[in-house]
Order: C-alpha cells, then sequence, then structure tokens
C-alpha cells in the first residue's frame, strides 16, 4: 500500500488558495509549499526504507511477502517433487509388468 504524499483535504485546500488568488507569484508559493511537502515525505519515506532494508539484510526483519510468497514457493517446489514421484512410481510398475 503506497502512501500519499499530501493529504486529500490539504491538496484541496492548497487549490482553493490557489483558485482564489490573483497573482501568479501567490499559485507558484503554494505549488513550491506542495512540493517542499511532497519531498519531505519521500525523505522519510526512504530513510523508512532503508532502515526496512538493512534490518532484512540483517534478518532481523520479514520481508514483507516472506510468509505469502515463499510459503506459495514452497509448496509450488512439493507439489512438483510428488508429481515427479507418482510420474516413476508408474514408470516402475510399467517396467516391473514388463518381466
Amino acid at each position: 500500500m503506497t502512501k500519499a504524499l499530501l493529504h486529500k483535504d490539504d491538496v484541496l485546500k492548497l487549490v482553493r488558495l490557489a483558485l482564489d488568488s490573483d497573482s501568479k507569484s501567490a499559485i507558484l508559493g503554494i505549488i513550491s509549499d506542495v512540493m517542499d511537502s511532497a519531498q519531505l515525505q519521500f525523505e522519510r519515506y526512504q530513510a523508512e526504507l532503508k532502515g526496512r532494508v538493512e534490518l532484512q539484510r540483517e534478518a532481523k526483519h520479514s520481508a514483507p511477502c516472506q510468509k505469502f510468497c515463499e510459503a506459495t514457493a514452497f509448496n509450488i517446489e512439493i507439489r512438483q517433487l510428488k508429481r515427479i514421484i507418482a510420474e516413476q512410481n508408474i514408470e516402475i510398475k510399467a517396467l516391473k509388468g514388463q518381466k
């Protein structure tokens, strides 16, 4: 799930201010404020992500998909191995029947 850079209400306030404003400089100031806020939130997100990656590298924090993805991959591998065993058992029975 992605986090919104700005809360919807904050964006609406900024748009209303821009529409009510008569000057380009006020609109540019508002746009600049929005960009600064977005940059700040992006930097916070990068720091949070970096921390998670470091914890995952040290095996202190599980990957988000570890429980689902790895379990699914494991189950797929088990099904494939069971299929191979079943096919080999059929071949063994067929060879025994030929003698």
